[in-house]
């Protein structure tokens, strides 16, 4: 992983998670990937 961020979204309880890192399995040229991944957290 090079990078990991968290940030708030734009509702009460929401946030926005992106996972960046370079794989090993290609080419270095395209071995940049990036995962964003939106998360909600609710109260019960």
């Amino acid at each position: 992983l090079t990078h990991v961020d968290l940030v708030l979204g734009d509702a009460p309880g929401s946030f926005l998670l992106t996972i960046e890192g370079e794989r090993t399995d290609v080419a270095p040229a395209n071995a940049r990937s990036r995962m964003t991944i939106p998360l909600r957290f609710r109260s019960s």
